[in-house]
């Protein structure tokens, strides 16, 4: 939105995003009529998903803080 306030076309904050125009389209016209609102992404079709984001947190630090069992034993060979 920031760059469609500078006055750029969709086309151009399209290239700038490496997105489709008619993405940039939809979220102006999301922005348009419901204000930040719009700009939260809508439930999608499908599945719901099975972990929610406290899961998906937890898992991220613990793969980016802990080391895995049998690691150094790797590393040694």
């Amino acid at each position: 939105m920031l760059s469609c306030a500078e006055g750029l076309s969709n086309t151009e904050v399209a290239a700038r995003l490496s997105v489709d125009p008619a993405t940039i389209s939809k979220w102006r016209r999301r922005f348009v009529v419901s204000r930040l609102d719009g700009l939260h992404d809508e439930a999608r079709p499908g599945v719901p998903r099975k972990f929610g984001d406290d899961a998906i947190e937890a898992l991220v630090v613990k793969t980016l803080t802990e080391k895995p069992k049998g690691c150094d034993a790797l590393v040694d060979s």
